[in-house]
């Protein structure tokens, strides 16, 4: 599998950039009127941080304080996964402003950013775009990206005798059906972000679905382009990042971890 296939080696990358971001929302019934994302979860993109016009469904996202934000939706989308980094951040209760701090602090809750190619995208896609998560979403996100890196990908280097870069597979990732987190008093319901595949006992499925799911030659040579400045991002310490605000949907209990996880 993939015999013809020229994988680069991947280089290191100097410089500084900022990201378009993807923000996950989680669905809430009340709001399916809105957009039908909103209803049922799934991804959020600020029409202005695109360049072009995308396909996906077209909708205003709503804040507590009223305003609204234009975005794109998608329920479900396809990510050839670049880079990840987790952050502690606490909002700041005079300003309400987004502050990343480097080590756990009481209060602080979990902010996980994924750098990816969206298969979704297209043309319109000339740079790695961001993936930002916060709470319970963010550490299910984790937990299927952290799937995909340990178990997937090996899977698929076995299968094709050879080492596969990280971004070699697209992982289709939608909302997943309403679960309860946290810890009463202070619970609340997410639609988790989950991904879909075969049982890794079934070879016979997994490789069908690797070969689905493969970026192509087309796909290798543009993420290898990306992958250094991906990497130089993700070793960057803390930088302040612009969000839509806390949504109105958005769930409230972070995601409760006294260390981030130890392989980001």
């Amino acid at each position: 599998m993939f015999d013809n296939v020229q994988f680069p080696d991947e280089q290191a990358y100097q410089g500084e950039s900022t990201f378009p971001f993807i923000q996950w929302v989680n669905g809430q019934k009340a709001f399916a009127k809105l957009n039908p994302v909103l209803g049922s979860g799934g991804w959020a993109m600020q029409e202005t941080n695109v360049l072009g016009e995308l396909t996906w469904s077209k909708g205003d996202l709503p804040h507590k304080n009223g305003d609204t934000t234009p975005c794109y939706f998608a329920s479900k989308l396809n990510f050839a996964l670049l880079a990840e980094k987790f952050r502690w951040f606490k909002v700041d209760p005079q300003s309400g402003q987004t502050v990343f701090i480097e080590k756990y602090e009481s209060g602080a809750r979990g902010k996980y950013q994924v750098l990816v190619a969206v298969k979704e995208a297209g043309d319109l896609q000339s740079e790695p775009w961001m993936l930002t998560l916060k709470g319970m979403a963010a550490k299910h996100l984790y937990d299927v990206f952290k799937m995909y890196r340990g178990k997937l990908l090996p899977f698929a280097a076995t299968i094709a005798k050879k080492r596969l870069p990280l971004y070699a597979f697209w992982c289709e990732v939608g909302a997943g059906a309403p679960v309860t987190v946290g810890t009463a008093p202070n619970t609340s319901v997410i639609t988790p972000p989950v991904m879909q595949m075969p049982e890794l006992s079934n070879r016979d499925a997994v490789t069908k679905f690797l070969v689905e799911h493969f970026v192509g030659q087309a796909g290798i040579d543009l993420f290898s382009a990306w992958w250094p400045i991906a990497q130089d991002w993700a070793k960057d310490k803390p930088k302040e990042v612009t969000e839509f605000g806390d949504v109105s949907f958005d769930e409230s209990v972070r995601w409760e971890m006294a260390e981030p996880p130890p392989d980001l």
